[in-house]
């Protein structure tokens, strides 16, 4: 199934990850897609990129999934910090009931 920019950005995808299509290679990039127009399919785009790596032409192209790493990372790291703070909380308390 092929995605167009109007479908990713409904899903709230902004990037995309561009693979080098040498499965030996493995280079990858992050792409925003904002520049690009609504009707533009990733599947049209794979065909023009050139590896910087390898020099190969062609790449395989798809959504980033991922664009929500940092909020959830910023948000465990949030619930992680209350509960060493509850932690030291009752902890104090009970050296101080002693």
């Amino acid at each position: 199934m092929t995605k167009c920019q109007n479908e990713m950005r409904a899903s709230g995808i902004r990037d995309v990850l561009i693979y080098c299509a040498d499965y030996k290679c493995s280079n990858r990039i992050r792409v925003n897609t904002d520049q690009w127009s609504a009707d533009v399919r990733l599947s049209d785009l794979e065909n023009q990129f050139t590896c910087t790596v390898c020099g190969r032409k062609g790449a395989e192209v798809r959504p980033d999934f991922d664009w929500n790493t940092q909020l959830r990372s910023k948000t465990m790291r949030e619930a992680f910090r209350r509960a060493i703070d509850g932690y030291r909380d009752r902890r104090r308390q009970a050296t101080e009931a002693e």
